[in-house]
């Protein structure tokens, strides 16, 4: 994989480096998808945020994941676990 893809961006994030992110477990869907929209939007500096939907029955996580893929902005998405996921813009 070559750098343009964003290897990079999600290596450095997984490392340790500071990049925006925002907590949404324990919000209902329709909650944590409006705090989303906001969060993604009011980053447009950012090449990778991180978004924390938390573990649980996966239904905001699926929520979450489901509008992510349906914006333009979002360029590729790597799942970090059960409950994060980096957004690379």
């Amino acid at each position: 994989m070559s750098m343009f893809d964003g290897e990079d961006l999600i290596f450095a994030a997984q490392i340790g480096a500071e990049i925006p992110q925002i907590d949404l477990h324990g919000m209902c869907p329709s909650e944590a998808l409006f705090e989303a929209d906001m969060f993604l939007y009011k980053n447009p500096n950012a090449k990778i945020l991180r978004i924390i939907y938390g573990g649980g029955q996966g239904i905001l996580r699926a929520e979450i994941l489901k509008y992510l893929r349906a914006q333009k902005i979002v360029r590729k998405l790597h799942e970090e676990s059960d409950a994060s996921v980096l957004v690379l813009i």
